[in-house]
């Protein structure tokens, strides 16, 4: 014992983690498709770096026939919201319904739902919530509100599905984003090159992830964010809610879950 003795130990200065934070409308430009609605209640999607598809914003609409939610320029007289008739020849369309007299998406009173069985590679945006339902998937979703799931969905993130879905001799997607059976043409040119031989993701996280949801609107105010998952769903890539996460039984994620906690409640 030493009588008298004192150690200086300085206190410790208090550690503050850094808050993460999610913001739809940031990654709004590294999207391939953006979906929104116009003024006049019209679904409309910006399109970005598609092989095949010029840089621009399309009508979402129909044509006569088995055409349905085609990229529309210009749309036919008499056209409505709930029912859009494109005036030109049909093009492409970024996704696949049930059939050719199947529409594959549809939009009502804020949310945005997809019903098929396949949209073109790439990353996706929608403006509002989004709701899947069944189909295999080879994109990273994004929604400005709230992202739910219907049964057996199965969504292979953008880096996850990779070239072709396979790594050597090892598949890890039905299909990849530059070789995709389900729309061959439509693949990603910031991913794939402009003769879709190679992949090689650019400089953004987006890409690793399935699913991402959450935003501020004007006031400041956080909207949505998030994210349940229905039964027996197979996600691929990480997944952010930026509000709260929930899945139902039987549902595998291949990724990180992050649940940020900015919304109320």
């Amino acid at each position: 014992t030493v009588a008298g003795l004192q150690v200086p130990i300085a206190p410790v200065s208090p550690v503050k983690l850094n808050q993460s934070t999610f913001n739809a409308y940031d990654v709004e430009a590294a999207a391939h498709y953006v979906f929104k609605i116009d003024a006049a209640g019209y679904k409309i999607v910006t399109v970005r770096n598609i092989h095949g598809v010029t840089d621009g914003t399309y009508f979402i609409a129909d044509y006569t026939g088995p055409y349905k939610d085609y990229l529309c320029t210009e749309l036919a007289a008499g056209s409505t919201p709930t029912a859009p008739t494109c005036n030109t020849q049909p093009s492409v369309t970024p996704c696949k319904g049930f059939s050719e007299y199947n529409n594959c998406m549809a939009y009502n009173a804020g949310k945005w739902t997809l019903s098929g069985t396949s949209f073109a590679p790439g990353i996706v945006w929608f403006e509002g919530n989004l709701h899947l339902g069944n189909g295999v998937y080879q994109n990273s979703f994004v929604a400005t509100g709230e992202i739910t799931t219907g049964g057996s969905l199965e969504v292979y993130a953008v880096n996850y599905a990779g070239y072709n879905g396979k790594r050597g001799t090892t598949t890890y997607a039905p299909t990849g984003i530059c070789v995709n059976s389900n729309s061959p043409a439509l693949y990603p040119l910031d991913y794939c090159g402009t003769d879709g031989s190679a992949f090689t993701s650019p400089d953004t996280v987006i890409g690793n992830y399935a699913l991402l949801a959450g935003s501020y609107d004007a006031d400041g105010n956080y909207v949505g964010g998030n994210i349940v998952l229905g039964a027996s769903n197979k996600i691929y890539g990480s997944v952010l809610a930026g509000n709260s996460y929930g899945s139902g039984g039987s549902t595998t994620i291949r990724g990180s879950i992050t649940a940020l906690s900015q919304g109320s409640g």
